[in-house]
Parts: structure tokens; C-alpha cells; sequence
């Protein structure tokens, strides 16, 4: 499974409702070779898919998380958790923003947020600028489609994580083995 592209504002009829943007993949045959930017070319057999941004992100999400338990599982990970879910926010979410108190430096953030928060803020996905990545967005509708004229860094003093983008998937193996030895579908791909 191969990323093409993200197109702003296309929608797609999701499983509950139309999502805000569309998602282009590509499904490639297994061993296709190419140089393609695309995963495989005209030459090759292929097939291309559309589904809403947040379906697509969701699904991306879900196998960063298992790639990344899988990891731990085999090399172990330090006991320190990610602050940052990103399986929460795969899709528009309102945006939890509460600060820990401790620093003095962060009181004027906090007295800030406080005073802001009144006016709800919302994380979710968007394509990126030149539609060839996936970003998370902080946005003041709870349809993540108007971005927040106050920026995430001036509430909470840190970056949005995956802002710059990095939710594409790149590319993605649609098959995967058992415990057994046997070839299975991914989980991924069957989802989408």
C-alpha cells in the first residue's frame, strides 16, 4: 500500500459522516519493484483507493501504535509513555490542553489557556500544503476545518507532534505473518 496524495476539501463519505478531505492510495501487486513514486507504475498491476482523511489516518495510527508495541515487545522501550496520544486525535477531536502547574515559567501559558479555553480548540488530521503528507491541524471548529488563529505553542509552549506532517504512511505492507509462520492480510489494509 503506497500514499498518493491528500486532497483538501474533497469529501468522502465516512462511516458515520462525509470526512472533510479525501485520501488517494495504492494498492501494488507484491514485489512490485518500481522506482515510481507511486509504489508501481502503468507497467505493473495496481489499484487506487479513496477514503476520508480521517479513516485513512486512523488506520495509519493504529499501525504506528502496534509497530511501535511490537518494538517494545522485541528491544524493549523505556517505561516513559508518550504525553501524546495519537489515536485519539486521528480524527477531529476537541483538544485537551491542560498544563501541569509546577513551573513558573508556564503560569502566564496557564493563566492564558485559562482565559482562552473558553473558546473550545480542536486537533485533528489535514493535508499538508502541497497535498503529498498527512499533518495534524489545531483548529477552533469542531469540524477541523477553520484553523485556530491562536497557535497550539502559544497555549501550551510546546509544538502540535506531527504537524509538520509525517502521517502519509509512506509506504506499508499489506500482508503480514502469524505466530505460526502463516501469511496473513494486515490489519491495515482490511480496515480500509
Amino acid at each position: 500500500m503506497k500514499f498518493v496524495q491528500c486532497l483538501a476539501g474533497e469529501q468522502v463519505q465516512g462511516d458515520d459522516a462525509y470526512e472533510s478531505s479525501a485520501v488517494i492510495f495504492r494498492l501494488c501487486a507484491s514485489g512490485a519493484e518500481s522506482t515510481s513514486a507511486f509504489g508501481c507504475t502503468d507497467a505493473e498491476s495496481y489499484g487506487d483507493y479513496v477514503v476520508g482523511i480521517n479513516t485513512y489516518t486512523q488506520a495509519i495510527a493504529q499501525a504506528m501504535q502496534q509497530a511501535k508495541e511490537e518494538y517494545c515487545e522485541n528491544y524493549g522501550c523505556d517505561d516513559e509513555e508518550d504525553e501524546f496520544n495519537l489515536e485519539e486525535y486521528a480524527e477531529c477531536r476537541e483538544a485537551d490542553l491542560e498544563m501541569e502547574e509546577e513551573e513558573e515559567e508556564n503560569e502566564d501559558r496557564k493563566r492564558k489557556l485559562d482565559e482562552e479555553y473558553a473558546e473550545y480548540y480542536f486537533i485533528g488530521p489535514q493535508c499538508s500544503s502541497d497535498g503529498m503528507d498527512i499533518e495534524l491541524g489545531f483548529f477552533s471548529d469542531e469540524t477541523c476545518t477553520t484553523t485556530s488563529e491562536t497557535s497550539f505553542y502559544e497555549l501550551v509552549g510546546s509544538s502540535l507532534p506531527y504537524s509538520e506532517g509525517g502521517l502519509s504512511g509512506g509506504k506499508t505492507s499489506c500482508y503480514t505473518k502469524n505466530d505460526d509462520g502463516e501469511v496473513e492480510a494486515a490489519e491495515i489494509c482490511t480496515e480500509m
